[in-house]
Parts: C-alpha cells; structure tokens; sequence
C-alpha cells in the first residue's frame, strides 16, 4: 500500500483531474443532506463503544410488566361492570320518574329527556299538571275535554234560621190559625241541617215541648231525616199542636231545599205522629208562589201565599216569577186581615231573570215615606218567593239611587 502522506496541493491535483459530477443538486441541499446524515449516524470508521449488559435491572423491569399485566385489567372490568350497572339504574329511574302519556314524544319531551340522562346531577323536569294529549284523530285534548266526574256540591250554609209562629184569625172556636216565618238570626254560620234543627226547636209551642226529643238532623238528596230519641215523643199531641206542626213542616222545610221528611228513632223508622199515628215520612210541598203581611199585636210576620190562599196559578200553570211578583203587589183578601208585602210608596219597575239571576228594580214614589222595617220585609218577602225557583242569587235595586241588595240563594 502506498503510504505517501498527502498534502494539501496533492489533494487538489488529484482532485482536478477526477472526471466531474453530474448533479443537480445545489450546494446548500447537499450540505443539509450530509449534515442530517451526520446527526443520526456516528462516521463509518469509528465503532460505537457497546454497553456492558444490565441483566438484574432488565428482570426486575420484565416482573414489573408481567405484574402490572396480571393486576390492571380486572380493575377495568370492575369499573366498565359499575359504569354499566349505574346507567342501567340511571335509565330505570328515568322510566319510573318521567309520566310519558304517548308514545310520540314531541321536540321539547326529547330534549328534556336527553338533558336529564346525560347531566346526573340535574333534577329531572316536573311533569305538567294538565298534559296535552293527542288522540287517534289527532285532535288536541284539553283540560275541558277531560272525563267527566262527580262533583260533590258545595255545603249551604245558613246564617239565619227561619221560625214558625202562629197568628189567629177570628176568635174562639170559629178562629182559624195561620203560620207565619219569621228570620232567626244565628249567632254563627252553619250548615243547612243545623239551621233546620235551630228552626224545628225554636218553632216548638207546644205545651209539652215535644218536639225536645228532636236529638239531630240529617238529610240526603231531597230528603232530610228527623232523629228523635223516644218513639212516642209526639204522641201526646193535641189536634191544634199535631196541626200546627205539621204546618210548620210544610212551610219552613221548604225553604232549606227538601220535599220530603223522615221521621227516625235509633236509626229505625218511624214514630207516633199526634192523632195520626204511627208515621214514617210527610211528604211537603215547595209550590209556592209569593208572600204577603200580616199584623197582630203590632208584630207584623210574612205569611206565604199557600196559607193565604192566594192564587198561584194561572191557566192551572203555576206562575212565573215574574208573574208571581207582579200578583203580590194586590191580595185576593176582602176583609183585609193580611196586604201586599211591596208598600204602597214602593213601585216595582221591572223583574228580569238573565241567566240565573234574578233582578228586581223598584223605586220610592217622589214624597213616599216608607217604615224601614216594611222595607226590609219587602226585601225578605222577595227573598223567600225566589226560594221557590231555580235562581242562584237574587238582587234587588233601588233604580233611582243604584243600591244594590243583592242575595246568594245557596244560602238560608
């Protein structure tokens, strides 16, 4: 081998006289080339100095892995297992809360539904109270439309109690006994029942007082039940008292709604009714068709029309109440024992029922004077006839000054 040491002049020649290269390549890309080349490999002619074997640390490192391979996946199965488990009971708890009423769920209902199984920490939306529903002719179901119920009445409740008294015409043996009603205000508002038995027991002039054996009321529908304690509590009675309350059966029962009554002991039917005997039940009658006044002893009552005897009928039509106001501005009496209950400086200008009320328009004729108390006997004289009708209320106005009286017929 030639072992000449070369120069840098001998470099060159012999460089000169090497056959050129043909290459595209510009000098900065082969300079760039050569340098990445250097960056990633070590020159040919030197040999990089091997690395003496670790052979304890390279077993310790294979046990990690082995370890790590036996331990880490049963701790995935556990938690992909809870996961899955959690939103199984997520989706159940979805299907018990949420009412889904149809199975076409609108827009809004997806929406919600995504929104609650996707954040856990949200409360689910309340159901609506009255939800629209769509039947099979796809028409929209509103809360009118829903099933009819039974819907339990409203109680009447009474602030007055009506009481029956008795006024005579004539004297003695040849007297003839009325009954007339009276208000009875209470010291508290009650229910109907209770007004009744307040009536009954207030009404009682008898001369054992009798009906005390009266222990409670009840009523169902038309029907209103007498409880006595003692079947022969109104056995003692006389032909005038056994009269007399039967009367006041006919003309106070009436007035709180019923047509029928029941008489009771222990829960049994039937007692001994005066001269009648044994009875279960008294049928009453509300045809009635106005009231009227009477006076005795400077007391003035209201007497109904059915025991004045005034005329109710019409072509054997029971009147209006129109009607029936109108035939209460005169009487039928000759001798004069009772008269109107609308006094004389009092002009009724018109009697109007819309709907289920009825109105009354009155006024006071220029210079009237009129007792208030005939004025407001005048007021409860057409409070009672409207008993007798289908109204809800009753007002009765002053069509001059506008003062307005206005009644609730629900009440007593």
């Amino acid at each position: 081998m030639n072992n000449k040491k070369w120069s840098e002049e001998d470099v060159e020649k012999t460089l000169t006289k090497l056959p050129p290269v043909q290459d595209r390549q510009a000098k900065d890309d082969l300079f760039q080339a050569i340098a990445s080349r250097t960056e990633k490999e070590l020159p040919t002619r030197f040999s990089p100095r091997k690395k003496k074997p670790w052979v304890f640390p390279a077993m310790a490192s294979a046990a990690a892995v082995l370890l790590a391979i036996l331990i880490i996946p049963p701790f995935f199965t556990s938690d992909n297992q809870l996961t899955t488990d959690n939103m199984n009971q997520e989706e159940s708890n979805l299907n018990e809360t949420a009412p889904v009423e149809n199975n076409d769920l609108n827009d809004t209902d997806l929406d919600s539904h995504e929104v609650a199984v996707n954040n856990n920490e949200e409360e689910l939306p309340e159901a609506p109270e009255t939800p629209s529903i769509e039947d099979d002719d796809n028409e929209m179901l509103n809360e009118h439309d829903e099933p009819a119920q039974v819907m339990t009445k409203p109680a009447r409740v009474a602030s007055v109690a009506y009481i029956a008294k008795s006024y005579s015409v004539g004297e003695g043996s040849s007297a003839n006994h009325y009954i007339t009603v009276e208000e009875y205000e209470l010291d508290e508002s009650v229910n109907r029942e209770k007004a009744l038995l307040t009536s009954v027991k207030e009404s009682d002039t008898t001369s054992g007082h009798y009906l005390n054996s009266l222990q409670d009321v009840t009523s169902s529908g038309d029907t209103v039940q007498l409880h006595f304690t003692d079947p022969e509590a109104l056995q003692a009675l006389s032909s005038q008292e056994y009269t007399f309350i039967e009367e006041m059966f006919q003309e106070i029962v009436p007035l709180y709604g019923y047509n029928e009554v029941e008489f009771l002991v222990d829960e049994e039917p039937g007692l001994i009714f005066g001269p009648r005997g044994m009875a279960q039940s008294l049928d009453v009658t509300t045809h009635n068709r106005g009231y009227y006044l009477v006076e005795e002893n400077n007391e003035v009552g209201l007497i109904s029309a059915r025991m004045a005897g005034e005329v109710m009928r019409e072509d054997g039509t029971p009147l209006t109440f129109e009607q029936t106001v109108e035939k209460m501005a005169t009487t039928e009496e000759e001798e004069g024992w009772y008269e109107s209950a609308i006094p004389s400086p009092v002009e009724v200008t018109s009697v109007t029922i819309p709907g289920d009320t009825a109105r009354v328009g009155y006024r006071i004729v220029e210079d009237g004077d009129v007792e208030e108390e005939k004025l407001h006997l005048f007021f409860e004289a057409l409070k009672l006839t409207a008993k007798s009708f289908t109204l809800d209320s009753l007002e009765i106005i002053n069509v001059d000054s506008g003062d307005t009286i206005t009644y609730d017929m629900g009440e007593n």
